[in-house]
């Protein structure tokens, strides 16, 4: 169940939900690429196969555009009527073990920090981990902002 906005401070440090396990494909890698403007004559696919990482591994940037998707499915917190929340930024992002098409990540969503900002406005930092099924290391983690902005002060 997803935490109320006026809770959250009584929140920080714990964790806020967990997602389901996601897939990572080609065909979604493929749209990301496209999404991204990455064009074939930019993706050396030869210098890729050399590389010690091999030409099987997932772009950060779509594990990171992941965030979206993780939190908009778990919904870790709720918010009242007419409040909306918009992407504030990123604080600390890191790529700790490259995730391979074919593998399943899911993100693990804590909760490290509230700061009220303006009367009405809370910046909410979450701390995402996403796991990659089958291993003890992480293959990201990231720091995310949110500015919640509520219809009344507080």
């Amino acid at each position: 169940m997803a935490t109320a906005l006026e809770d959250l401070p009584d929140s920080v440090g714990m964790e806020l939900g967990v997602s389901d396990w996601l897939v990572l494909d080609g065909e979604h890698l493929e749209h990301f690429h496209k999404a991204a403007y990455i064009t074939s004559n930019e993706v050396d696919l030869e210098y890729n196969a050399n590389s010690p990482l091999g030409a099987d591994v997932v772009d950060g940037f779509l594990l990171l555009s992941l965030l979206a998707h993780f939190h908009l499915t778990v919904r870790p917190y709720r918010l009242q009527a007419g409040a909306y929340a918009m992407n504030y930024g990123l604080e600390r992002v890191r790529f700790l073990t490259p995730v391979r098409v074919g593998q399943r990540v899911r993100c693990r969503i804590r909760l490290a920090a509230v700061n009220p900002r303006r009367p009405g406005q809370v910046v909410v930092k979450t701390e995402n981990t996403l796991e990659i099924e089958g291993s003890d290391r992480p293959a990201m983690v990231a720091e995310w902002l949110n500015l919640i902005v509520t219809t009344s002060p507080g």
